[in-house]
């Protein structure tokens, strides 16, 4: 069987504290926004909460790609970049929603 996820809350969590998102989601489509820094799982969870079907950032000019709920062979380039699973404060995200 299949693990399914539990659908998004519809609302990203934003703030300016750790975890947080600065920026809300578009409805639909695409949209910047900054993560204040925290776990790449939480920053997952609240990407997939807001909607989010995948998410963008760019290292050395090149985009990297994290595919919400894909497996972690697919998404595990964008996790190398955050050696111990950490996301700094004020890394910019591409968010597909």
């Amino acid at each position: 069987a299949t693990p399914t996820q539990a659908p998004p809350t519809g609302s990203e969590p934003l703030g300016t504290g750790p975890d947080t998102f600065t920026l809300a989601f578009p409805d639909s489509g695409v949209g910047l926004t900054v993560w204040n820094g925290g776990s790449l799982a939480t920053m997952a969870e609240g990407a997939r909460n807001g909607g989010a079907r995948s998410m963008f950032i760019t290292v050395n000019g090149r985009w990297v790609s994290y595919s919400i709920g894909g497996p972690s062979f697919v998404n595990s380039n964008f996790a190398a970049q955050f050696p111990g699973g950490q996301v700094p404060a004020g890394t910019v995200v591409l968010v597909v929603v």
